[in-house]
Order: C-alpha cells, then structure tokens, then sequence
C-alpha cells in the first residue's frame, strides 16, 4: 500500500523499491503467503510499467499470473493479464494480443460465473419468498384450524350441556310423576273406602229384608186394616 501511495503521489522509483522490499519480506515469511506475493510482486510490475520498463515490467506480471494461477486467483488473473497486454502492446504486438485475448476469456468466465452467483441468489431469494408464502399461508391455515376447533369444541360442549340438562329435565319431571301416583294412590284407596261403608250398610240391610219370610208384613198389614 505505501509503495502504491508514492506511485500515485508520481515518485516512481521510491514506489519500485517499496514494492521491491514487500516481495523480499513475502518470500521470507515461513510459510511464503503466495496471495500476498503475487499482490507485492504486481505493484512492482506497475511501478516498472509507469517507469516505461515495459519488458520488466512484463516479466513481473507473467511472474504475478503463474503463481496466481496456481492458487485459483482467477480474478487477479483477469486483471493482470489486461495490464501485460499494455506492457507488451510497447514491444510485443502478438504477445500484448494473446494477453488480450486471455484477458476477454477470463473476463467472459468472470461475467459468467457473477452471471450464475446472482441467477443463483435470485433463485434463492425467490425460493426463499416461496417458503416464507407457503409458511405464513401454513399459519393461516393453522389458526384457521385452531379457531375451527376451538369452535366446534364450544358448539360440543353445549351441545353436551344441552343433553345433560335435558336429562335432568326429564328425570325431574319423572319424580314427578312419581310423586303424583303416589298421592293419588291413597286418595283413590280413601275414596273407594268412603264409598264402599254406605254401600256395604245398604246391601247389608237389603239382604236382612229379602231374608225376612213376610209375615211380619201381613201382621202389619192387618192392623192396618183393622
């Protein structure tokens, strides 16, 4: 960064020895972080390009897209080759159009694959909107349900209450009833006696009558006469 810093302040050649001392440390480190090399070793071949030392700068960024290469750094490549393309355009037509042609092919690979992340993520989010419809209609549903339920449990529980009174209803109305035979049983039984002693009085006396031989009605008889 700091020999980025003098480049862009225009001391060229203070930036070179910066970024010359930043690729020294990264090839000391145990073990090298070969990303932090082919960056250190890029803001020297930018350096020398600026410098106008177009073949060292070329040779630094050929250096820079090997071990990029190697460690799948496909972005930093795409760049890189753009920025050879430049350095060889000075000296080497053919070889600043091969770099160019990588350079597309890397950038069509690049577009493709942010092409397929964001297609990707679309089909995500959208899918993810389509679980977050079908959860909150699975919610509705659910309290639809639950209110359903709950409904008819209250429609049951009076429908229980319902019956249950109805039987006490009819269990009361047959007590009742079975309290008013009981009490007119002993007032028909009181009735029927009441009538059964004059009736019996009466058949009794008719009876002694009819028993009578009738002469006691011709004695009576006669003294009438007389």
């Amino acid at each position: 960064q700091l020999s980025y810093g003098y480049n862009r302040s225009g001391d060229l050649q203070q930036g070179l020895e910066i970024a010359q001392e930043a690729v020294d440390r990264a090839e000391q480190m145990t073990p090298v972080d070969r990303n932090i090399l082919a960056v250190s070793i890029v803001y020297k071949a930018h350096n020398l390009l600026d410098l106008k030392r177009y073949p060292e700068s070329a040779a630094e960024l050929r250096r820079a897209i090997a071990i990029e290469e190697e460690i799948g750094n496909t972005r930093a490549m795409c760049y890189d080759y753009n920025t050879l393309s430049e350095a060889l355009s000075y000296y080497d037509t053919e070889g600043a159009l091969y770099a160019m042609k990588r350079y597309a092919q890397l950038a069509d690979s690049l577009h493709m694959a942010d092409l397929h992340e964001a297609l990707s993520k679309a089909d995500a989010e959208f899918h993810n909107e389509e679980l977050m419809k079908e959860n909150k209609e699975m919610s509705r549903l659910s309290r639809i349900i639950l209110l359903a339920s709950i409904v008819i449990v209250l429609i049951l529980l009076i429908a229980i209450g319902f019956l249950f009174y109805a039987m006490r209803l009819k269990s009361h109305s047959n007590e009742l009833q079975r309290n008013l035979q009981k009490a007119r049983e002993p007032f028909f039984t009181n009735i029927t006696h009441e009538f059964r002693t004059p009736l019996t009085l009466i058949l009794g006396m008719s009876q002694s009558v009819k028993a009578s031989d009738g002469s006691d009605l011709k004695g009576i008889h006669e003294s009438a006469a007389i």
